[in-house]
């Protein structure tokens, strides 16, 4: 057992170092976002030419690109948004989420009230204070539908929901879940909401599939989704027929003698994938003393088919669509070089992007990986001709 590929399956298009740091980032089709800690936005196209800049004197909260403007929030609540170009098109008291038609904005009270309204393009009420619900963590916003995950602790907070309106302002459903929502997404008819546990909702507020434990997740590929965590494991699902098609687990040793203690027995050649892996059942061993974690967060993404997953400490694994693991990459060694102990990797997928945020803590610098993902290479074609 052996990468099952020729080459790999990134291609680093280029590199850029953010001197100032990079605090939030952003990427669509077209460009990339960057907020950096010292309150600079820069917009760079996929080139990694500079579009434009501009200094915020606020600390950047949010970066968001959503149909031909630019939404970046403020820590100190407020909001500018700029169009495409970099022009500022108006400045809100509030936070703000963007569809192709309206725009909706949340203002917090003093008791952790939101208040919700909403406006045509040109910044004209449509209705005001419409949805009113305590301690609202996060938002999904189309042009039917607004989505509203909550937070909160305590006697304020009991309990956690997840509610759907449409953008009349009227309920259509609320549903509980058990902790507060970090994630919310309106996604191809359903709604999901990520709590530390994976929630898939239909559009009438129905289950779709028993909620299970999941952090993270990138996108929706047809009827088939996968999600990662920081237990370091891999979940493929077929929506469609509510089933868990595989799960692979990724474990880190320290040496070939610790694995064969952990799994009670002796390894075998055939187990073998590389000199520093082995796959045993669903599980993916490692053997990299260098790493401090035995596990680390993963976040995957589809693309034809294939799974790539990325670990938040710097590791490569492409799955095809039945769970086989066809390459492995440490990236970070790939692209500096060496290990950086001190280095924090933050990942985004876009389609058939990847953009990798390396920020190294000793030198207060980010450098940006701007990546192509490729799935057209021959001989990983033919394992996806199911």
């Amino acid at each position: 057992m052996e990468n099952k590929l020729k080459e790999s399956p990134l291609e680093l298009l280029w590199k850029k170092e953010i001197k100032e740091g990079i605090s939030k980032v952003a990427f669509d089709d077209d460009n990339i976002v960057v907020g950096t800690k010292d309150g600079w936005i820069k917009c760079f196209g996929l080139e990694g030419e500079l579009k434009w800049e501009y200094k915020i004197n606020n600390k950047i909260y949010s970066v968001s690109i959503l149909n031909d403007y630019v939404i970046v929030g403020l820590e100190e609540d407020g909001t500018y948004l700029f169009d495409i170009s970099g022009e500022i098109k108006s400045k809100w008291r509030g936070s703000i989420y963007i569809s192709d038609t309206y725009i909706l904005e949340k203002r917090v009270d003093s008791e952790y009230y939101c208040y919700l309204s909403l406006f045509d393009k040109n910044g004209n009420h449509i209705w005001k204070d419409k949805i009113k619900i305590k301690h609202i963590s996060v938002i999904d916003f189309s042009n039917k539908y607004i989505a509203i995950g909550t937070s909160g602790t305590g006697i304020d907070a009991p309990s956690w929901q997840v509610y759907l309106f449409d953008v009349d302002g009227k309920l259509k459903w609320k549903r509980n879940v058990d902790d507060e929502v970090y994630v919310i997404k309106i996604l191809n008819n359903y709604v999901i909401a990520l709590t530390g546990n994976f929630y898939l909702f239909d559009m009438k507020g129905n289950l779709v599939i028993d909620k299970f434990m999941a952090e993270d997740f990138s996108n929706m590929w047809n009827d088939y989704i996968a999600t990662g965590s920081s237990w370091a494991d891999v979940k493929f699902l077929d929506i469609n027929k509510r089933q868990l098609k595989w799960e692979r687990m990724i474990q880190r040793v320290d040496s070939k003698e610790e694995l064969e203690e952990n799994i009670g027995k002796s390894l075998k050649e055939e187990d073998k994938y590389d000199s520093n892996t082995y796959v045993i059942g669903n599980v993916i061993w490692d053997i990299a003393p260098e790493l401090f974690n035995t596990t680390t967060s993963i976040l995957p993404h589809i693309l034809d088919g294939c799974v790539f997953a990325i670990s938040y400490d710097g590791y490569v694994y492409l799955f095809d669509i039945r769970g086989n693991l066809e390459w492995k990459e440490n990236i970070i060694m790939n692209v500096l070089g060496h290990r950086q102990n001190f280095c924090d990797t933050y990942p985004m997928f876009f389609k058939d992007k990847l953009l990798l945020n390396i920020h190294d803590r000793a030198q207060n610098i980010s450098n940006v990986y701007f990546f192509k993902l490729k799935t057209k290479l021959k001989k990983l074609r033919k394992t996806l001709l199911l």
